[in-house]
């Protein structure tokens, strides 16, 4: 029991500092939406940024931290304190050294990586000038990466110490940068923006020049990310010595299974960028729709989901280590039942008001009513992959902590595959547009969970019980009645304001969330729903720790 409150602990602090960051996530996001709108320009920039955000999706937020853990805690293990350190330093030079490398390549060849994120779609449609803009973002954004795998190894450090709170808040950097930028260039150029409304060559001259803004603010944020790892790290007494020795065991472990442990991760975040790729054969703002209404689906993610997997990540590693399995199945299965109980409700409150909160967000400047509808309307079909999402982010981790790389590229590789499928046949066959190609991904998604759980199935089969059973069809019927709550709320609003106005939204949004909520909770806790306490606890320590300064996980 004192594992399972030290885990809620740390995933409390975790999911705090990251609900902070997912906020001005969406500040970021409405000051951009607020000066693009859902134009070519807007595409264009997503897509020159789609290579450094799969960096950010696959080192910032998985593979190398999450593999790092067990390699340098069975150092200090095993060789002591000043060791571990050196092996540390040692790791660090030499993935700077690679990362360089890798930059100085993406820097060589932006132009072809533009096009394979989706710049071959503007080339189709004959839009030169577009992939020129694209290549040269790309070029100037892709420095991003290297510094991106050197704040990973850094978190990866921290999260062995048990120092969750400064690497959580390093993902704030890039939002308070490009907002930053964002405001600055609003307050120095409104005039022009105000002028060139109805002069659309002014209107994107002047947009391509926000986009340059944003990119030097990319590069900005991930300076400010890698740096605030250093204090814990040296509080620790961790110090860099420059040091390179490809001899030393655990760093010729590393590398040697490191290309599979991205690869295994890589595969899982690749789909939206396949959609991407899709997406710019449709035409002006598809891609810019499928960008925004992935981040709004990952909100919720990164504040439970990734906190979760963050904080159990050592817990799973030690169980492991000292052969404690029924210890690892009864924890494994505890995860499972809470990511039920927090993420059926925050899937049918995403399809039930996705629209209100589009508009709310993002309504504004040159962001229009069909970028709304548009953006909506694929947010309606990524939310239902949210469940599946974030068991598969549970689920790498454990493979990862038995250093097991090869199934996770095995089946994200068929994931992959299932999504190009879905893809081709939703863009050829069917009117859904970017609701197809986000339906593609969530039955992707739920097919690579789906093959992990079942290749892991000894191991955890004591966490598939009934129990598990007992609280997934107790959320559904809890989450039916939410959805027809919230479904009865939006009419009402739309009869009351049939215009919409800010603060119509605003009030839809805040008198339906603590309803649904309060309602989906109270009929889990009429029905007996196993673990919903703990549930409970998990957010009350998140909502507590977003209103003090962050302290670290005992």
């Amino acid at each position: 029991m004192s594992e399972k409150r030290a885990f809620l602990r740390a995933a409390s602090l975790v999911a705090a500092v990251t609900a902070f960051s997912r906020v001005s996530g969406m500040i970021r996001d409405s000051v951009v939406a607020a000066c693009l709108g859902a134009s070519r320009i807007n595409d264009i920039f997503q897509i020159a940024f789609e290579s450094p955000n799969l960096a950010r999706r696959v080192l910032g937020e998985g593979s190398l931290s999450a593999f790092i853990v067990p390699l340098f805690a069975g150092e200090r293990r095993e060789k002591g304190e000043a060791l571990g350190w050196r092996y540390a330093s040692n790791a660090l030079t030499a993935i700077a050294l690679l990362s360089a490398g890798l930059t100085a390549l993406g820097c060589l060849f932006a132009r072809p990586l533009f096009l394979v994120f989706g710049g071959v779609g503007m080339l189709a449609h004959g839009e030169t000038e577009a992939v020129r803009l694209g290549a040269r973002l790309t070029r100037l954004m892709f420095p991003y990466q290297m510094l991106l795998a050197i704040s990973a190894l850094l978190m990866g450090l921290c999260h062995t110490l048990k120092r969750f709170g400064p690497p959580a808040f390093g993902s704030v950097m890039l939002n308070i940068s490009q907002i930053g930028a964002g405001l600055l260039f609003w307050g120095l150029y409104r005039s022009q923006m105000d002028a060139s409304a109805s002069n659309p060559a002014a209107a994107e001259a002047i947009q391509t020049r926000f986009t340059y803004w944003l990119a030097i603010a990319v590069l900005i944020g991930i300076v400010l990310r890698v740096l605030i790892h250093f204090p814990p790290l040296m509080a620790a007494g961790f110090r860099y010595r420059p040091t390179l020795d490809w001899r030393q065991p655990r760093l010729r472990e590393l590398f040697g299974k490191m290309p599979m442990a991205l690869a295994g991760m890589a595969v899982a975040h690749l789909m939206i960028s396949i959609n991407m790729f899709f997406a710019t054969f449709m035409g002006k703002g598809y891609a810019t729709h499928l960008r925004f209404s992935a981040r709004l689906k990952e909100m919720p993610l990164a504040i439970l989901a990734s906190a979760m997997a963050t904080a159990i990540l050592p817990q799973l590693t030690q169980y492991l280590h000292e052969g404690r399995r029924d210890d690892l199945r009864n924890l494994f299965g505890f995860v499972l039942r809470l990511l039920v109980i927090l993420f059926l409700p925050a899937t049918v409150g995403m399809v039930v008001l996705g629209r209100p909160i589009v508009a709310l967000l993002f309504e504004r400047g040159a962001w229009s009513a069909e970028a709304t509808d548009g953006t909506a309307w694929a947010l309606l079909f990524y939310s239902l992959g949210l469940l599946p999402t974030a068991g598969l982010q549970l689920v790498i981790p454990l493979y990862y902590a038995r250093l097991d790389l090869r199934t996770p590229v095995t089946t994200g590789i068929v994931a992959v595959a299932v999504n190009i499928a879905f893809n081709l046949f939703f863009f050829l066959f069917t009117p859904m547009k970017q609701g197809g190609l986000a339906l593609a991904t969530t039955l992707a998604i739920t097919t690579n969970l789906a093959l992990l759980l079942y290749r892991m199935r000894q191991e955890i089969g004591g966490a598939l019980d009934r129990r598990l059973a007992e609280t997934l069809w107790k959320c559904l019927a809890a989450a039916g009645g939410m959805g027809l709550l919230l479904w009865g709320l939006v009419g009402l609003f739309r009869a009351w304001a049939p215009h919409e106005t800010f603060m119509s939204r605003a009030a839809l949004i805040a008198v339906a969330a603590p309803l649904g909520a309060g309602a989906y909770f109270g009929l889990a806790a009429a029905m007996r729903t196993p673990d919903l306490n703990r549930a409970l606890d998990l957010l009350r320590r998140r909502l507590s720790a977003s209103q003090s300064p962050p302290r670290q996980a005992p």
